[in-house]
Parts: structure tokens; C-alpha cells; sequence
């Protein structure tokens, strides 16, 4: 077993997640990690998709539901584009 961010293999059992799922900590970064995460990236094609459907003011809620994204994910990327728009910039 490795680190994920810095592929240390000095690796200890470090508890449970809330999810009742083993986490581990690496002793040489202290990145805490469980094994066979279900998180996965979110696609270029999805984020585009996301854009398209926020243009047509359609909700966050429904966003969730048509692309399968979790809410929390959702709304920092809505956050980070309007954080970073230049009309609303100060």
C-alpha cells in the first residue's frame, strides 16, 4: 500500500470514517486516505454540461439529479466560477 500524494509506503491505520470505511495516514506527509475511494473526478464533458444547463437557470438541485454530481461538489464549483467572473470581481 502507498500514499496517494506522495507514495510513501510508511502507512498506518489511522481509524474509522464516518462511513464505517479504514482510514489510513502516511507518517511522511500526514495525508490522511481510505482505500477504494468512490469519489471520482469529474469529467470535462460533465463540468460543460453544467455550464450549459446553469445558463438556462435550471436549479442546483436539478443539476444534481440530471448530472449525478453531489450537492456539496456542486455548489463550491458554482462558488468558484462566480468567485472568479469578472463582472462581480472587486
Amino acid at each position: 500500500m502507498r500514499c496517494p500524494k506522495c507514495e510513501s509506503e510508511n502507512i498506518v491505520l489511522n481509524g474509522l470514517t464516518r462511513h464505517d470505511k479504514q482510514n489510513h495516514k502516511c507518517r511522511d506527509c500526514n495525508r490522511q486516505f481510505s482505500l477504494n475511494q468512490k469519489n471520482k473526478p469529474i469529467s470535462d464533458e460533465t463540468k460543460a454540461l453544467i455550464e450549459k444547463l446553469m445558463l438556462e437557470r435550471v436549479s442546483l438541485r436539478a443539476l444534481v439529479r440530471i448530472t449525478g454530481v453531489s450537492l456539496q461538489w456542486l455548489q463550491s464549483y458554482v462558488n468558484g466560477k462566480f468567485r472568479y467572473s469578472p463582472q462581480f470581481r472587486s
